[in-house]
């Protein structure tokens, strides 16, 4: 009985724990590392992607691209002057439909930024959307600063 408790606790023990380390380490490199699987779903969803280019271009590509002009039109309704800016289309809006940006802009309208409300805005009209230009018009209110003091005479 003590050969067989010399044997069990110097092989029969590290031996078990060698096999408890070994599953572990698999299920721990599997749960940090899951690219092992990756490359299958990357491949399905360029896949999906090549199928909605296709799609797209099938109904005449209106989809906003990085080579896409974004014309921003400024009109101040209180001395009627009109600023036009051509800017780099922002990265949010890159791959959009009409209708995702359409809806992007009524959140924007509901929203605008701090600059735009400084400045006066109203609203924001879509006036022309293509694979090729998007421009967009923003109506402001300007506020005008005196800059002549009245002096009591």
């Amino acid at each position: 009985m003590r050969l067989w408790k010399k044997i069990s606790i110097f092989l029969i023990y590290p031996l078990l724990m060698l096999a408890a380390g070994f599953l572990a380490s698999i299920k721990l490199q599997d749960f940090f590392y899951p690219s092992r699987e990756q490359p299958q779903i990357v491949q399905e969803e360029t896949a999906a992607q090549e199928q909605g280019s296709l799609e797209a271009a099938e109904l005449g590509g209106l989809i906003i691209t990085c080579d896409t002009r974004f014309v921003v039109k400024s009109l101040d309704l209180a001395d009627s002057s009109r600023t036009e800016e051509e800017l780099p289309i922002p990265e949010q809006y890159i791959g959009m439909d009409r209708e995702a940006f359409l809806s992007a802009m009524d959140s924007y309208e509901t929203a605008p930024s701090l600059n735009d409300l400084n400045k006066g805005f109203l609203s924001l009209d879509v006036q022309r959307f293509s694979a090729d230009e998007v421009v967009i018009q923003k109506n402001y209110e300007s506020k005008k600063k005196c800059t002549e003091f009245l002096h009591p005479v």
